[in-house]
């Protein structure tokens, strides 16, 4: 063998084995719930309920995390609530300001019911604390033991409407939660 047959073959194991060896992971933020790019002040106000949701009203500097059995129990103490599944990059036409949707609930004595998507909706909720008058929520993305949001808003929606409802609208935004009844909400352009 010769030496420069000899330098070759080294050559290439050497740029398998560091290749083989490098891992690139890119996560795109949409595509999961963005807990791990939140801060650690960011983190300490998002609160992980238990149990029962202590829910109080006006500026909270806190987003509740609950599951969807938690949401039910909160729900039913109202006449009717209007639920909006919201993350501050959508640019659908459906897609509403949570200011916006507050004051239409305001004004016909509906519960408003703002739930983020994902963490970085939650980011964008605590900014929003001293204008968003009702509680702010977050699918508790650990109780549904998943990352993917595809993965958790399918387990959660289908907790709360069960899965014929959840079947027929997997992708509305807005429902409307009167009588221990969901039904599809539109807003009218």
């Amino acid at each position: 063998m010769s030496t420069k047959s000899f330098i070759l073959g080294v050559s290439l194991i050497l740029a398998l084995a560091c290749t083989s060896c490098i891992v690139i992971e890119i996560k795109a933020p949409t595509r999961y719930s963005g807990f791990d790019q939140l801060t650690s002040p960011e983190k300490n106000r998002v609160m992980f309920i238990t149990d029962t949701v202590p829910y109080s009203y006006g500026a909270d500097s806190v987003v509740f995390a609950i599951t969807a059995t938690q949401l039910k129990t909160y729900m039913n103490q109202f006449d009717s609530c209007l639920i909006y599944f919201w993350k501050p990059d959508c640019a659908a036409p459906n897609c509403k300001s949570p200011v916006a949707v507050q004051e239409y609930c305001q004004r016909n004595n509906i519960q408003f019911v703002l739930i983020g998507e994902n963490y970085i909706a939650a980011k964008s909720m605590l900014v929003m604390s001293s204008i968003l008058e009702y509680p702010k929520f977050v699918i508790n993305t650990f109780h549904y033991d998943a990352d993917l949001q595809r993965v958790y808003k399918r387990k959660f929606k289908q907790e709360l409407f069960g899965d014929s409802e959840y079947d027929k609208n997997p992708y509305a935004i807005y429902w409307i939660y009167r009588n221990a009844i969901f039904r599809k909400f539109f807003f009218e352009n």
